[in-house]
């Protein structure tokens, strides 16, 4: 698209929601004026056909009519409608996720295969929503994997998933934009923890309230491992006497220079039955450059002290489209991690959030090495018996982030987060609680800054208690 492109809006409120989807796709700037404006985008629903025009400056009209058979149908064939137009007479080019926005899109995938079957899902994936082959064919993918696999489980409604976040970290990686602080002291460190068993003890009232059955459990951060061993243990201790019968129970350990002994004896005096070991990177140069402190040997060192002393799973991330870093290296990587065998892998597409010292830099890899590096690693892991799982798209991310498994490996926290059709008990610093009434959720968020979060922590208590008084 030609890069200083402008264009105003004139419809209705509910089809202008639709058209701004449309310039958003195609990332072409909104204007108040019309006078300001390149073109004039529009659109109208007469008689069951939607018309869509745009005007430009000397006033040629360009249009595109479609019929409607289903209002459902309507707010995507706006948008389809308008990037099509849009594309057929400017200087652009679509994302590869065409027209989908959103962070889940196997959420929109499961309801057409329900509604069309799996060759009607992928028409209008394809005709409407403008996917192209190989997202159409990674999603459909995913998307019946994990259907599959909750199929199996035979959840009800009751089921639902506990988070908790730790905040800290040894040092904040150039990307990053969670909730990350450094390491405070001792005494703050136990003032976090005893809010965080505040919570616990909340969120496992609530659950013998509303009858609601936990089916995972998962500490993530942040590093959660940054904590100094004695509370990290604590800390897994606490989740475990809560919740003694949850048998998936998932811990971030992150940087691999902070996995010890000490660290996988209370992983398994905890019963913890999933890690995760994040190198992003097998480059040393990648890693300096991102602000890692480890080395590629200290995650072949982890890896090994873990395989021989953790009695659970082990899950690897990496990330494709890090700075500076070739579609060579991201694929020697990928490789070295699929040699060690761990059950999962986790590969990433490199999102710049406001907070993160990239996107103040405003360092992105170009989008067609980030395409090839995610071809490279669908391709190798299915080729070594690793299937997608789950899939959850950024904003501003080149591509999306695709979890893979070996037979039987599935993480069910990762598939419960993203289809969002279960509760969710978010504890810590930043964390979500979400609660599931009918087709509609609602949330509670604890505050980012863990020191307002420790300060108030018994008013967010409050705030749960009465989310799920509701049900």
């Amino acid at each position: 698209m030609i890069a200083d492109s402008s264009c105003y809006v004139a419809s209705d409120e509910f089809m202008s929601f639709a058209l701004c989807d449309a310039l958003a796709v195609l990332q072409i700037a909104r204007v108040y004026e019309r006078s300001s404006a390149q073109f004039i985008l529009s659109c109208s629903l007469e008689n069951g056909w939607l018309h869509t025009t745009i005007t430009n400056q000397s006033g040629k009209v360009f249009k595109h009519t479609e019929k409607i058979d289903y209002t459902a149908e309507l707010r995507r064939k706006t948008v389809k409608s308008a990037v099509k137009l849009l594309m057929n007479n400017y200087i652009t080019s679509l994302d590869k996720w065409g027209i989908l926005r959103g962070v889940r899109p196997t959420k929109l995938a499961a309801a057409l295969i329900k509604q069309h079957g799996i060759t009607g899902a992928a028409r209008i994936l394809a005709q409407d929503c403008l996917l192209n082959e190989q997202s159409l064919e990674l999603l459909l993918e995913v998307t019946q994997n994990e259907s599959a696999y909750l199929r199996q489980l035979q959840l009800d409604r009751n089921a639902a998933v506990v988070y908790i976040g730790v905040p800290f970290c040894p040092t904040r990686c150039s990307y990053c934009s969670f909730t990350s602080f450094p390491v405070p002291d001792n005494n703050v460190i136990q003032e976090y923890v005893q809010a965080v068993y505040s919570e616990l003890e909340t969120v496992a009232k609530i659950v013998r309230q509303v009858g609601k059955k936990i089916v995972s459990l998962y500490i993530g951060g942040g590093t959660p491992v940054s904590l100094p061993v004695r509370y990290f243990a604590a800390l897994l201790q606490s989740v475990r006497e809560w919740f003694p019968d949850v048998a998936e129970f998932t811990v971030e350990c992150g940087r691999p220079e902070l996995i010890t002994s000490a660290v996988l004896a209370a992983l398994n005096a905890a019963t913890v039955s999933r890690i995760c070991i994040n190198p992003q990177s097998l480059n040393d140069q990648t890693l300096a450059r991102i602000g890692r402190t480890h080395s590629a040997k200290s995650v072949y060192d982890a890896f090994k002290l873990t395989r021989e002393n953790f009695r659970g799973a082990i899950n690897m991330d990496t990330i494709a489209g890090l700075s500076g870093e070739t579609v060579a290296e991201f694929a020697d990587t990928l490789d070295n991690v699929i040699a060690l065998q761990p059950e999962n892998i986790t590969v990433h597409s490199l999102a710049l959030k406001r907070g993160s010292a990239l996107s103040t830099a405003g360092t992105l890899t170009e989008r067609k090495p980030v395409e090839q590096m995610l071809r490279y690693a669908y391709s190798m892991c299915k080729k070594h018996d690793y299937s997608p799982y789950y899939l959850y798209r950024q904003k501003n991310s080149i591509g999306e982030n695709v979890g893979y498994c070996l037979s039987d490996c599935q993480c069910l926290y990762n598939i419960m987060i993203i289809e969002e059709q279960h509760a969710v008990f978010g504890i810590g610093p930043g964390a979500a609680t979400k609660a599931v009434f009918d087709k509609d959720l609602k949330s509670v968020y604890n505050p980012k800054d863990y020191q307002v979060y420790i300060a108030h922590v018994n008013e967010y208590n409050l705030k749960k208690q009465r989310l799920f008084e509701q049900m």
